[in-house]
């Protein structure tokens, strides 16, 4: 997985009325491997580091609808994965965002990604450390056939427990804050 292009659009443009990023992202190997067919312990592990991905509706426009794409059918696209993270990760920072849109750009395993953003390093940062979660969530061939862009990051399963570790003791921090200001806004996330 690796970010091709960055464009950070600072207000109304072609894909919204207000800020946007929009990456072209190039999934290799991943376009062969839709989240059900990763299976259920990389969408398990996903949905136990994120919980806040339960409020995402995606093109369900319910809460729950972004969980019910990682499972049923073939799933989902690496590509719309890491949309949905780098939305849930930018909320639990305490920038509520909520829209995003992934579409191919034609090119086989490469996406048109775009997703809102308050502030532009935690929107930038936020893409990045979906990327770097989702890998360690892959299986390990998984991981040995993907390359990555970024710092190389350790598949050892230690390592991947200490990963979730840490984010669910940095969610544990944040979510309740986050949640009871959701409920009072009546807000779900997630593709528009």
């Amino acid at each position: 997985m690796k970010i091709l292009k960055t464009n950070l659009y600072l207000g109304p443009n072609q894909y919204a009325k207000f800020k946007v990023i929009r990456h072209v992202l190039d999934i290799g190997v991943l376009e062969d491997w839709p989240s059900a067919k990763i299976g259920s312990e990389f969408v398990d592990g996903l949905v136990e580091a994120l919980p806040g991905l339960h409020e995402h509706g995606c093109s369900y426009r319910v809460p729950g609808g972004f969980i019910r794409r990682l499972r049923e059918d073939e799933g989902t696209w690496m590509a719309h994965i890491i949309e949905h993270v780098a939305l849930e990760l930018q909320c639990v920072a305490g920038n509520e965002v909520t829209f995003g849109r992934t579409r191919s750009t034609g090119e086989v395993g490469q996406y048109n990604m775009v997703y809102a953003y308050i502030h532009k390093d935690v929107g930038l940062a936020a893409c990045e450390l979906a990327i770097k979660l989702l890998m360690h969530l892959l299986p390990k061939d998984l991981q040995k056939k993907q390359t990555i862009r970024l710092k190389k990051i350790s598949t050892g399963k230690q390592n991947r427990q200490d990963l979730l570790k840490v984010h669910k003791g940095m969610l544990s921090a944040l979510v309740p804050l986050h949640s009871s200001r959701r409920q009072r806004k009546g807000i779900f996330r997630g593709c528009g």
